[in-house]
């Protein structure tokens, strides 16, 4: 009696190489727009009034900053404009900004404390991008 085996491994790697490029889309848009989310929340700093108002021409605009440990307050949008998700293979993708300033924010200086967004987005969505990769990885047959 003999018994064949079928070499079935590059088939196996074929389909968890899917599954893992699936994750990674799928967890980087997530963090993506979880960052957009926290940075869109309303904010608790000091509050100060710009120039004329778009949506109230006869007035002027308030902005409310963060405070300290919030994430950091929408005003231009252009930190919030930039960020984006960059799948650079299968198995990498990176979720960022070119501006600058983004590092002093989440980091704080010498005359202003952190306003981190990136790290507690991370932190808080870990266990869901567990499952999800759980979730993907058990659907390997």
């Amino acid at each position: 009696m003999r018994i064949t085996v079928e070499n079935r491994t590059p088939e196996l790697l074929a389909k968890t190489e899917q599954k893992l490029n699936r994750w990674v889309r799928a967890a980087a848009a997530l963090v993506e727009s979880n960052v957009k989310v926290r940075m869109a929340e309303p904010k608790s700093g000091r509050a100060y009034t710009r120039g004329r108002s778009v949506n109230n021409p006869g007035g002027f605009s308030v902005h409310v900053a963060s405070a300290p440990g919030e994430a950091p307050a929408v005003d231009t949008g252009t930190l919030i404009g930039s960020i984006q998700m960059v799948q650079e293979s299968t198995l990498t993708a990176k979720v960022g900004t070119a501006v600058e300033y983004a590092l002093y924010l989440e980091l704080g200086t010498s005359r202003m404390r952190p306003r981190p967004v990136w790290k507690p987005t991370v932190d808080d969505l870990l266990p869901t991008l567990n499952a999800l990769l759980q979730s993907e990885l058990s659907q390997l047959k």
